[in-house]
């Protein structure tokens, strides 16, 4: 007999999907690829070096779907909101839309302690990640070459040198405008004076000569030319070689000193005898210009040295310059030496302190703005006094 059987065989598959995907392209599209993407049961996105994490993205009855903060969605849980851009940056550093609406709405924690709390954006992260480097000491970082390059040539002045932090850049200034047993003039109220543990004694022999600071961040010109020495025959007194100014002026609320005084400034020094030279504490002085509208060469032209920060508004995680004359930022680079600032690799710094002098100068205005909305907003309250910059 023919023996006949039939059988019914029911297959269940489960597919799961990995996707590699390098985030390179336009915002738009980069959104447009997981908005796609997305539409997959369960996926498994390894965003691999463009974004530095891997996750799952999960739609339906397993509970929502988690989505990338760099490509400025919701957060993830657990993830460090340091290694994340700010929603309203794109991967290029640029700002997005959005607003202070999207700002208040995400629930961050504003910290008013100091600029000095500004963190890098992932554009300076990246370029950090693939800063070319060298052998700074050796003078051979190009990065290092190149920021110190644009920075002088973005001031007018000859030359430029890296160094870890502004209060060595001022630091290096005064030793290397002055001698042993010098003395330099500075506000009462100057950060050289009060806050750089008078650091110019310490390593330099050299004194500072006070004069007391007006409310707007200007020493009277009648007192810095009475402070100036005049030539001593009998070898009494120390020589006065140097000027210091602080622009803006921290403990003078931000006071941005008008290009008008620092050139009188520079009259009175070339009219005294002997001739001291002026050196400008530039911590925040593209705060000065964005608050000027003015070019910073024209700033800074009255004096021979400057200091700049780029570790505050600018929002680079660390490192100043001194900029002047050749010759000056040739001795200036020897103390640094000395004073333990010679760095190897130093181009991973330097990279985010050119994103901070191309990009975040410009967006100075934008903090100027929301500090006086601030400002504005909080003059009524009982505990605080608005003083304007």
């Amino acid at each position: 007999a023919r023996v006949r059987f039939r059988v019914r065989v029911k297959v269940r598959v489960s597919v799961r999907v990995r996707v590699r995907v390098r985030m390179r392209a336009a915002m738009p599209r980069r959104a447009a690829l997981v908005g796609l993407l997305l539409q997959l049961p369960v996926l498994q996105l390894d965003f691999s070096e463009a974004l530095g994490l891997t996750f799952d993205l999960r739609r339906g009855r397993r509970g929502g779907v988690l989505r990338s903060p760099r490509l400025g969605m919701s957060s993830m849980p657990g993830m460090d909101p340091d290694d994340v851009r700010d929603p309203d940056e794109d991967i290029d550093g640029n700002p997005g839309k959005g607003g202070l609406g999207r700002f208040f709405r995400s629930g961050r924690v504003v910290d008013f302690r100091s600029d000095t709390v500004t963190k890098p954006t992932f554009a300076m992260r990246r370029a950090m990640f693939r800063a070319e480097v060298g052998d700074d000491v050796w003078g051979d970082d190009p990065t290092v070459i190149k920021l110190e390059k644009q920075t002088a040539e973005l001031f007018g002045k000859e030359a430029a040198v890296f160094t870890p932090s502004g209060t060595m850049a001022n630091l290096m200034a005064v030793l290397a405008w002055c001698e042993r047993g010098d003395e330099f003039i500075c506000g009462d109220k100057s950060h050289m004076f009060l806050y750089e543990q008078a650091s110019f004694a310490q390593f330099g022999g050299c004194s500072p000569r006070t004069v007391p600071n007006d409310a707007d961040g200007t020493m009277p010109l009648s007192g810095v030319r009475a402070a100036i020495r005049a030539h001593d025959p009998m070898n009494h007194f120390p020589v006065t070689k140097l000027i210091c100014v602080e622009n803006t002026h921290n403990m003078c609320g931000g006071r941005v000193l008008p290009i008008s005084y620092l050139r009188e400034l520079r009259q009175l020094a070339d009219a005294a005898e002997p001739k001291p030279l002026i050196h400008m504490d530039g911590a925040r002085v593209m705060n000065a210009a964005a608050a000027l509208n003015a070019d910073i060469k024209a700033i800074v032209a009255p004096v021979d040295s400057v200091s700049l920060c780029l570790s505050k508004g600018l929002g680079a995680p660390a490192g100043s310059l001194l900029v002047g004359p050749k010759a000056f930022v040739d001795k200036a680079r020897r103390i640094r030496k000395a004073l333990g600032g010679g760095m190897r690799q130093a181009g991973v710094l330097a990279a985010p302190g050119i994103i901070a002098l191309t990009r975040g100068a410009k967006r100075l205005h934008e903090d100027h703005e929301l500090a006086q909305m601030l400002a504005e907003g909080a003059a009524g309250g009982p505990t605080l006094t608005l003083i304007q910059p």
